[in-house]
Order: structure tokens, then sequence, then C-alpha cells
């Protein structure tokens, strides 16, 4: 029993040390998240993307996923989606009511399904999307670029 006692001990404490050195791990998209996680990506797919097919839909929660994923953005979704500055719909004083059913029904799907792996990241790991006949940001010419619907997916070199 003291043995065991022992390992998990020593366990613990090459766990801590881990964790001291390379801080502590990102969120890993999963289907074990809070009912207010997934609310917030579908949120995000809704007022992003619910007027697109499924793959301009899921290429909006993977780049929301690959945020989360990334030491340069929060390691939740809702601190992704609510970060200041990021999506145009949580800053256009607009309501954030969700009143097509049909198109939250989708965007549930969609979140679920890139969530558990069903829906490869169709972006190849873009962390950045703009609505190309809408806006021009500067960094939009700084990487490799795909069109999905409306939107143009960026992933930045060196991002």
């Amino acid at each position: 029993m003291k043995l065991i006692s022992n390992a998990f001990t020593l366990f613990i404490i090459v766990a801590l040390g881990v964790m001291m050195v390379h801080g502590k791990p990102k969120q890993q998209a999963s289907t074990d998240l809070s009912e207010d996680e997934l609310g917030c990506l579908v949120a995000n797919i809704y007022h992003e993307a619910r007027r697109e097919d499924a793959l301009g839909q899921a290429a909006v929660a993977h780049v929301t996923l690959n945020r989360v994923r990334s030491p340069l953005y929060p390691d939740t979704i809702c601190g992704v989606i609510w970060q200041p500055g990021q999506f145009s719909w949580t800053e256009d004083s607009r309501s954030d009511r969700r009143t097509n059913l049909d198109a939250i029904g989708k965007a549930v799907d969609i979140a679920l399904a890139a969530l558990r792996g069903k829906i490869k990241d169709p972006t190849g790991g873009a962390l950045h999307f703009y609505a190309h006949d809408k806006v021009r940001p500067y960094w939009s010419s700084r990487g490799s670029r795909l069109i999905v619907g409306a939107h143009t997916f960026v992933r930045l070199v060196g991002k």
C-alpha cells in the first residue's frame, strides 16, 4: 500500500512540475463542455454564419475552436467569442436573441459535429475570417486564404 501511495505522490509531483514548466493545459474541444460553452459556440455559428451552408458554418465553428487551442486567445469558447473586438455580432448593439428555429437547430448540429470531430476543419487551422463583401481587415492579405460562402478564412503566416 505504501508503494502505491509513493507512486501516486510521485505522479502528482511530476504533473505539477510539468504544469509549472508548460503552463496550464489548453482546453481540448470535446463534448464534455458546459451548456454555457456549447451555447456560446452555437450563438457564434448562428450570428456569424446562419445564412451559410453546413461547410460555411463548420468553418466558423472551427475558427472558434482553433482559437481555444491557440495560446494567443482565451482558453474557453465563451472567452474567445466575448473577447473584445473579435466577432462583430458581440459589439453591434443589435439583439443577440436567436429567433430562427431552423437556423438554431442547424447551428447546434454543426457545433456538436465539430466538437465530436465528425466534421474536419475545412480552414486548415485558420484563426481569422471576415465577410469579404463587407470589410477588408488590414491583415487580410498576410496569409493563406480560403473563401467559403460569404467569408474569407485566413491562416496568418507564423500563427
